[in-house]
């Protein structure tokens, strides 16, 4: 990715990605088959660290709304930093406001893709919360989608909810989601 990051997914070759790891263009061609492959695992890298950070942000706190609070907020922050870098650059892609590098969309990384996986990371945590108590039994798969889609709108700026106010994201997720999931009372 630091061969994309320098040239642009757009110029970058295989010369300039070889010439950077130290290789051989036949080296590169031997392992990855041609330009497309080797940009797509480049992105699958990052996504994979970026899937571990988020991951790692949800198990640091202890409640739901706590989890998605923190979750939000860091990738508001992260959003926040690539922008500063380049307050310039637009993002076209989920996979370019997250990973913070231009990345052609192609069918293996394609935003929806991104979604998908992202919402993988949401599925443990909301059936943790079902097998706790703390909210009643829902459909975890859509739910998880719906929460991740909502996640990925961090990059969007927010009149009504402070998505750098860890807080406030969590009072917004216990009073606007997580209330609508609470077992029955009655």
């Amino acid at each position: 990715m630091h061969s994309v990051r320098r040239f642009g997914h757009s110029r970058m070759s295989v010369s300039d990605v070889a010439r950077l790891a130290g290789v051989s263009r036949n080296t590169i061609y031997k392992y990855f088959g041609n330009r497309s492959n080797l940009i797509n695992a480049a992105v699958e890298v990052r996504i994979e660290k970026f899937l571990a950070a988020a991951n790692a942000e949800l198990e640091r706190e202890g409640s739901l709304p706590a989890k998605l609070a923190a979750l939000m907020t860091w990738i508001h922050r992260r959003i926040r930093a690539i922008e500063a870098e380049d307050p310039f650059r637009q993002r076209d892609t989920v996979d370019d406001a997250v990973l913070g590098d231009p990345i052609p969309v192609t069918p293996a990384r394609s935003p929806e893709r991104s979604l998908q996986r992202f919402a993988e990371i949401l599925e443990p945590v909301l059936q943790d919360a079902i097998d706790s108590g703390e909210i009643r039994q829902i459909e975890v798969a859509a739910a998880a989608d719906y929460i991740a889609r909502l996640m990925m709108s961090a990059g969007i700026p927010s009149q009504a909810t402070p998505l750098h106010d860890q807080a406030a994201m969590t009072r917004f997720f216990e009073e606007q989601l997580v209330r609508g999931w609470a077992p029955s009372r009655t």
